[in-house]
């Protein structure tokens, strides 16, 4: 898995007008998480149908990490819990970074 401080330095070089989704699964929580990116800011939600939404914006991917979101901890208190996180519904952030690279995610 991706360390904390690596998934914002990756996170900021993505490219803002594509919107970049970042759902985050956890090993040990069924329900799975979002981050999108926006050119002026960043969203967090749950996802889902029927118990997804609830979409939170915040100024940067700093500032949401240290907001109580799930269950009242911060995203940096259960870092070490998640699995896996995944690109547009279809690359893991750590198992696919050179494909992410050459389909033009990022602003390298």
């Amino acid at each position: 898995m991706i360390d904390r401080d690596s998934f914002i330095i990756t996170f900021t070089q993505f490219k803002e007008a594509l919107e970049p989704e970042f759902e985050i699964i956890f090993a040990s929580r069924s329900e799975r998480y979002m981050i999108i990116k926006y050119n002026d800011n960043v969203s967090f939600q749950k996802c889902g149908i029927g118990n997804g939404g609830g979409e939170t914006l915040f100024r940067s991917i700093k500032e949401l990490m240290d907001a109580p979101l799930i269950g009242g901890a911060s995203l940096r208190d259960v870092w070490d819990d998640i699995d896996d996180i995944i690109v547009d519904s279809s690359l893991s952030l750590t198992q696919d970074f050179e494909a992410i690279a050459e389909r033009g995610y990022l602003k390298l």
